[in-house]
């Protein structure tokens, strides 16, 4: 069996031959690779889903204090709004949650090793936070219940309190305790955690605190695979560099082949550059998201200093 390097867009089509181990690495390194990138994308689903739900809040504070339609009718529409986001990002957590294990597994490198370690750190996510445990509990409610929301909210007044400049609109969804305890699969526990608020408990300082959890999952899976996946991007970034060396600059239309001897080709694999370039965008776009639950965001503009 031969091994080598082609490209299928110089010509003639040029080949370089290398061995055995160095194709069986190149295959892995790039298998791998698109696994840990396949883990990014489903971390970045998940954050696009809470920023939209973050977004929808925002746009129903922004109708309300334009237009002050406080029907029940408007309420009622407007509860479906942010139940459909929160359903959307409830989805996407559990999606990250039981697919991260997965793709983990499938990872050539000490995956048990990283299992348990995630494994562990998502309990510690789930004690030490309450909005981690009752959005959990909200997901299994949401299968098989009910909406997620129970009750809007638009509280507005004039900030600062000792000295009024601006009216400030808000809009807060809620979660009915009575609804939750009605549920016998809610655990008692979650429910005693939400009592003491009274009626209703806000939902997005919840949501704020599981999506940080979350975050810090994906922080400790980061940091466990960072010198594997350093390896991973190392081989593929060597294999292209080799090859535009002997084919006139050209990385675009690389394979890696195997052909028996009579020439024939019998295994191939396509090796490019951009997953690494992808997955380097991703861990840029989402960085760490501590302390997310101590942040918002807001249109006020600050008052004009006088001269």
């Amino acid at each position: 069996m031969v091994y080598g390097i082609t490209c299928t867009v110089s010509s003639p089509p040029g080949f370089i031959e290398i061995s055995e181990q160095e194709f069986k690495e190149v295959r892995r390194a790039k298998r791998n690779l698109l696994r840990v990138v396949w883990i990014e994308d489903k971390f970045d689903l998940l954050l696009e889903n809470y920023r939209e739900y973050e977004i929808e809040l925002l746009d129903l504070a922004l109708y309300q204090m334009t237009f002050g339609d406080f029907s029940w009718t408007s309420f009622r529409f407007d509860a479906l709004r942010v139940s459909r986001r929160l359903q959307n990002l409830l989805s996407a957590c559990r999606l990250y949650l039981d697919q991260i294990k997965h793709d983990v597994g499938e990872l050539e490198m000490p995956g048990l090793y990283i299992l348990d370690r995630l494994k562990k750190k998502c309990s510690e996510e789930f004690n030490s936070k309450l909005g981690y445990r009752v959005m959990e509990s909200l997901r299994n409610y949401t299968q098989h219940r009910s909406l997620p929301i129970h009750h809007m909210s638009y509280p507005q007044g004039w900030e600062p309190k000792d000295s009024p400049s601006s009216l400030v609109f808000r809009v807060i969804p809620s979660l009915s305790i009575a609804e939750l305890r009605a549920d016998p699969k809610v655990k008692p526990s979650v429910i005693k955690e939400l009592k003491s608020s009274g009626k209703y408990f806000p939902v997005t300082p919840l949501i704020r605190e599981y999506v940080e959890g979350l975050g810090a999952v994906h922080q400790e899976f980061r940091s466990m695979s960072k010198s594997y996946v350093a390896q991973w991007e190392c081989v593929l970034k060597q294999v292209c560099d080799r090859a535009a060396a002997a084919f006139d600059g050209r990385k675009s239309g690389l394979t890696i082949v195997a052909r028996d001897e009579e020439g024939q080709q019998v295994d191939s694999e396509d090796v490019f550059e951009d997953p690494i370039v992808y997955r380097s965008k991703l861990v840029r776009k989402n960085r760490s998201l501590t302390k997310l639950s101590a942040r918002f965001v807001s249109s006020e503009c600050p008052p004009k200093k006088k001269a």
